[in-house]
């Protein structure tokens, strides 16, 4: 049985993303005697991706469970349970894995689940090119490596949601800029025309302001936006200009009030 030394096995973190992830896998494989190499493999939509693999031989065996749909790893996620196998290659719950995972000399697995707000994320992946169990103290010392690696993935899933709403604002205040910019609105009143675009077309705010950014950046020396100007834009004639978020739409804005196809326009959504 592989043992392991009584020590913490708490890291810093890094930054965060897929970084913080492979730092993790590298100090498992330090930290923990007997393991050769690791990987942290993430469930998202139904579907295992391997990130933070510390060799080719971990991402070649992760692979190879996500592709015939068994072994340590598959199960640990599935089932939210600590899996471990003393020889992969002589498993007879996971046959089709341990007839070829022996090409890639890998014979002892120990995957653990890694779960937070108790959800499983995924799973951490420990490898060996011997055959062997962990023992008690060494499976609890993994499992602290598998809780750090949920608190990396939810950081990671924050920053990425964080990054997403800076984008959308971005896009948002671009698109309201460029409404000022062709009717001499002011700010409030622009963005009230985008967001009744976006109410009377049933297509969120962000994918209105998205699909007019880039239709100009598509056409950057042209000051055309398809789409009916707002009637109060030109109150001096009451007439109104036309413009569009895309050449397949056309919106109509009399007494103020934006009046638009849905169909045309979610069928440009598609399009794109």
């Amino acid at each position: 049985m592989v043992t392991v030394e009584e020590q913490s096995p708490l890291i810093p973190f890094a930054a965060g993303g897929d970084d913080t992830l492979s730092w993790l896998t590298r100090a498992a494989v330090d930290g923990l005697p007997g393991v050769d190499y690791a990987s942290i493999s993430v469930l998202a939509a139904g579907e295992l991706t391997t990130v933070g693999s510390t060799d080719p031989l971990a991402l070649k065996a992760d692979s190879l469970q996500y592709e015939i749909g068994q072994g340590p790893c598959v199960q640990a996620a599935r089932t939210s349970e600590v899996t471990q196998s003393a020889d992969v290659v002589r498993d007879f719950r996971w046959p089709g894995y341990g007839a070829r995972v022996g090409e890639l000399c890998l014979r002892s697995q120990t995957a653990l689940p890694i779960r937070a707000g108790g959800t499983t994320l995924g799973a951490l992946n420990l490898y060996a090119t011997r055959p062997g169990l962990m023992d008690a103290a060494a499976v609890a010392r993994a499992q602290e490596y598998a809780a750090q690696a949920g608190e990396g993935m939810v950081l990671r899933r924050q920053v990425e949601t964080l990054t997403d709403a800076l984008n959308s604002r971005r896009t948002i205040s671009q698109a309201i800029g460029l409404v000022m910019e062709r009717y001499g609105l002011d700010e409030d009143r622009a963005f009230q025309y985008l967001v009744r675009v976006s109410q009377t077309s049933n297509v969120r705010l962000r994918d209105v302001a998205r699909e007019l950014v880039a239709q100009v950046n598509a056409f950057p020396g042209t000051r055309t936006l398809d789409c009916d100007a707002p009637a109060d834009a030109y109150p001096s004639s009451g007439g109104s200009a036309t413009w569009s978020l895309t050449s397949h739409q056309r919106h109509s804005c009399t007494a103020g009030t934006a009046k638009m196809d849905p169909t045309a326009f979610k069928a440009s959504q598609r399009a794109r």
